[in-house]
């Protein structure tokens, strides 16, 4: 659903499209000097990430649809590649093919370790950009 503060829709938009979020801050009308703080607290608002992920979902949809490519045939061929790989020897594709079919399963994880020290020494703007990060990994490991 479109957001109803055309700056914070501007801002999903141009997130969506893969932008930073200071880029998409400054894009969606917020001054250059303040576009750093403001992209980051923005990326951490509940209703503009929901927005950012049905703008990703859809242009995903829409690619899918245009492609015929779909997360299915992209399995079967990573399968396809692994059986090959071990019938003819090649270990490393063949273990390449598994961790990506693990991961879209959602078999593995990737874990970054962060120390407390390491927390102490951020600034606010890193900490709140970290807990963006966070969010955005836990809402799209829930999907999967």
């Amino acid at each position: 659903m479109i957001l109803k503060n055309s700056r914070h829709e501007a801002f999903a938009q141009h997130f969506a499209e893969g932008r930073t979020a200071t880029e998409a801050a400054t894009l969606a009308g917020y001054s250059e000097r303040s576009a750093r703080f403001r992209g980051s607290k923005l990326a951490t608002n509940g209703n503009i990430r929901a927005r950012i992920e049905e703008l990703k979902s859809r242009a995903s949809e829409k690619t899918v649809t245009t492609s015929g490519i779909t997360k299915a045939w992209v399995i079967s061929k990573l399968r396809e590649n692994a059986e090959r790989g071990m019938a003819e020897g090649q270990r490393a594709p063949a273990i390449r093919a598994l961790e990506l079919i693990g991961k879209e399963l959602g078999m593995f994880v990737d874990r970054k370790e962060i120390g407390l020290g390491k927390l102490r020494e951020m600034s606010t703007e890193d900490l709140v950009r970290l807990l963006a990060e966070i969010d955005s990994e836990t809402r799209t490991a829930a999907v999967h």
